[in-house]
C-alpha cells in the first residue's frame, strides 16, 4: 500500500465538529432520550391543540427540564472549545504534516516543535466524520486530519489503511460495511 503524505491545517471549524461530535458519542443515551421527550412533547402538544388530550403542567415541566438541558450542554461545549480556541498552547490553526503507511503514522507541527509516530494498530479507535478523520493515538490524545485539501483518492487510501489496521475500531459514517 502506498504511504500517504499530507499538509494540512486544523482550523477552529474542523475542532468545532470533532468535540461535537466526540460528546455526542460519549452522551448518546441521554441526547436520544431528551430528543424523544421533546419529540413526544411536540407531539402532546399538536394533540392538545387540537383538543385530543388535556394538557398535564408535568409534562411541560419534563419537555422543560430537557430543553434547559440541551441548551445547558451546548452551551458548555461552546464554552470549552472557546476556552482552547483562546489559549495561546493551542493546537488549532497550526500547519501539520502527516504521513501514513500501511502500518506507521507519524505527525508534526513544525512551529510547535512537535512530533508523534506510531503504529496504526495501536490507535485507540478513529473516526471518519462528514470533513475530518478523527484519530485517537489514547483516550486523551486525539488528531484531527480535516479532508477538505484531500483529494477523493487520499482520503480514500487513508480510509482503507485505518480500516485495514484497525477492523472494527474505525468507523466511517462513508465507507461502505463489508
Amino acid at each position: 500500500m502506498n504511504t500517504l503524505d499530507l499538509k494540512y491545517r486544523v482550523r477552529l471549524s474542523d475542532f468545532r465538529e470533532a468535540y461535537y461530535y466526540i460528546a455526542f458519542i460519549r452522551k448518546k443515551n441521554a441526547f436520544r432520550v431528551g430528543a424523544v421527550v421533546l419529540l413526544a412533547f411536540f407531539i402532546y402538544v399538536v394533540l392538545w391543540k387540537n383538543g385530543v388530550v388535556a394538557m398535564e403542567p408535568v409534562a411541560a415541566f419534563i419537555a422543560c427540564a430537557y430543553l434547559i438541558w440541551f441548551l445547558l450542554q451546548f452551551a458548555s461545549l461552546e464554552r470549552q472549545i472557546l476556552k482552547y480556541a483562546k489559549d495561546p498552547n493551542t493546537l488549532v490553526n497550526s500547519e501539520y504534516e502527516a504521513k501514513f503507511g500501511s502500518r506507521q503514522f507519524a505527525f508534526r507541527i513544525p512551529a510547535r516543535k512537535f512530533s508523534a509516530t506510531g503504529n496504526i494498530e495501536g490507535l485507540t479507535c478513529a473516526f471518519e466524520i462528514t470533513h475530518s478523520f478523527l484519530l485517537y493515538a489514547t483516550n486523551q490524545q486525539l488528531f484531527i486530519v480535516p479532508t477538505r485539501d484531500m483529494t477523493a483518492e487520499e482520503a480514500s487510501t487513508l480510509r482503507a489503511i485505518l480500516r485495514n489496521a484497525l477492523g472494527d475500531r474505525f468507523t466511517s459514517l462513508f465507507a461502505k460495511k463489508k
